[in-house]
């Protein structure tokens, strides 16, 4: 159980920090979850009461992604209404609302792969070292959320984005070396 794993991590915590640190690594184990990571904090704040860690994680991980997705749209479209329209009715799926209420412990897997595509798409590959950082890091923690569905959605990312800069730099040769230039 993910929240009870949490409560252990954090209960660590009150015989000081480096026990909390190095609970969360041993208590956990190798299991590839990362919500009693992002549990123990709310689960400090809170005074260790587990529904209310749970319901402040899952509270802060679909105000990120709201933020994410919003930021997204803005890529896709100048106009703010459009992002915030288009942020929403992704939200409001039914899909993305059951998986965050059934499996409320890895929907921070959403959350890592949004911002893991927009800072991919906004690094323009490669050019913008701060968001090829960041893109690395989020795809890290995909990883270590969802092994095997973060391998297949990064995989094609790649191929997305190396292809479209194939073609990027395809244009500009063709341009360059055109006889009308």
């Amino acid at each position: 159980n993910h929240a009870l794993t949490a409560l252990l991590i954090a209960k660590h915590f009150d015989q000081g920090f480096w026990h909390g640190v190095l609970a969360a690594a041993t208590v956990r184990g190798l299991r590839p979850i990362i919500f009693p990571l992002i549990a123990v904090p709310f689960l400090l704040l809170t005074g260790n009461n587990v529904v209310a860690a749970c319901a402040a994680a899952l509270l802060a991980t679909q105000a990120a992604l709201t933020v994410y997705l919003y930021r997204l749209g803005r890529l896709l479209s100048p106009d703010p209404l459009i992002a915030a329209t288009g942020c929403t009715a992704v939200l409001s799926m039914p899909v993305v609302a059951y998986y965050s209420l059934a499996f409320w412990s890895e929907s921070l897997w959403i959350l890592l792969t949004t911002a893991c595509v927009y800072h991919l798409l906004l690094s323009g590959p490669f050019k913008r070292y701060n968001h090829s950082a960041a893109a690395g890091i989020y795809a890290g923690l995909m990883i270590a959320t969802r092994p095997f569905e973060s391998s297949v959605i990064l995989a094609l990312l790649r191929i997305f984005v190396m292809r479209s800069e194939e073609r990027r730099v395809g244009k500009e040769c063709r341009s360059r070396w055109s006889p009308y230039h």
